[in-house]
């Protein structure tokens, strides 16, 4: 029988029984299978949109899965920007990134717009993180919204999370660890040395939050990939150490945590370029931006038609004898255009003006 003093139960084995493991943890093939089943559905909608409006559903090329993320992680960094604005905790912004990522995993950007949803998630991760700000206050501070319009969103998103509001984020165990290598390490590393790893690994940490690595790992081995990134060597020291007495499990961990280390190093956010033309395509693939720019096509070649006709008039009378004064307007138009690039020192009268 195993004596109950020697049990010991870790933050991972506690995370292990949370909502956001059971729920949002996966491998990176059923993340990707997740991702394309969710944009399938998405463009099918899409398509039915269009049939509904008697419009040809090949008008609407639609995203690709990978391009859905590409633009979801584009408005999870004005989220993150927006949350700086209002002062928002760490928590606030990672929970409300967090959110929009898990809501996109059985939802598209072809059925709703992340410029609308980055606001009432971050909205909603202020009530979930106990970081109280007025909807009113929210609303006003963002142009073109209003607090109808956040809120309406909210029931949408919430089914989306499963009505799951926790979220566990690296900053915590990040902080965790910075405490107890000042300790391990104390003979090795000064105080400023350990200053500079707990700010660079914290910013590594703040990285992580645009990438998968919450869904592929625990924030415990997403906190131990940041100490990597911002110091491999004290992280090995400080490993070693505590885990000196189980060579096996630290060899497993080593390999986990490169893996997250190395998909947090690796991450690329897309170019506004990039994003200005999936926005372009994410416009079209509703059938009333299709109709609305079928109609201002149609009127621009009605006005083109007439201004046709008004030419082949215009020349008609020119041909009969009427109006022969205005032939010589294009040569005089020229003319200035000439004249107001020319150099001021050029004597005008030596310019030949038409006859």
């Amino acid at each position: 029988m195993t004596n109950s003093s020697t049990l010991r139960i870790t933050d991972d084995d506690l995370y292990r029984h949370t909502s956001q493991y059971e729920l949002w943890s996966f491998s990176s093939t059923a993340l990707a299978a997740t991702r394309m089943s969710a944009n399938q559905e998405g463009l099918e909608r899409a398509h039915q949109k269009f049939r509904s409006k008697n419009l040809d559903p090949s008008q609407c090329q639609g995203l690709t899965a990978k391009e859905e993320y590409l633009l979801i992680l584009y408005y999870c960094t004005k989220c993150q920007d927006l949350a700086s604005f209002f002062s928002m905790p760490s928590k606030v912004k990672a929970t409300a990134i967090a959110f929009i990522k898990r809501f996109y995993l059985s939802n598209s950007v072809m059925d709703y717009n992340p410029k609308d949803i980055l606001y009432t998630c971050l909205f909603l991760a202020t009530k979930s993180e106990n970081c109280f700000i007025s909807i009113k206050k929210f609303s006003e501070t963002i142009p073109k919204t209003t607090p109808d319009g956040i809120l309406s969103l909210e029931y949408v998103i919430l089914q989306g999370l499963k009505f799951t509001l926790a979220g566990y984020h690296p900053f915590n165990p990040l902080y965790g660890f910075f405490l107890d290598m000042q300790k391990i390490l104390a003979d090795d590393y000064d105080q400023a040395q350990f200053e500079t790893l707990h700010s660079q690994a914290t910013h590594f940490a703040d990285e992580s939050l645009f990438t998968d690595a919450a869904f592929l790992y625990t924030p415990p081995q997403i906190a131990l990939a940041c100490l990597f990134l911002a110091d491999e060597s004290a992280t090995i020291k400080y490993l070693s150490v505590k885990m000196n007495a189980n060579p096996n499990l630290l060899s497993t961990l080593n390999h986990i945590v490169r893996e997250c280390k190395d998909l947090i190093a690796t991450n690329e956010k897309p170019t506004v370029e990039t994003v200005k033309v999936l926005a372009k395509r994410l416009h079209f693939c509703n059938p009333a931006s299709h109709l609305l720019a079928k109609r201002k096509l149609e009127r621009v070649d009605s006005s083109s038609s007439a201004n046709r006709t008004e030419e082949a008039t215009k020349r008609l009378k020119l041909e009969n004898g009427d109006n022969v004064r205005a032939s010589p307007i294009p040569a005089i138009q020229n003319l200035t255009t000439v004249i107001d690039q020319s150099d001021s020192s050029v004597n005008n009268s030596a310019v030949n003006t038409p006859q």
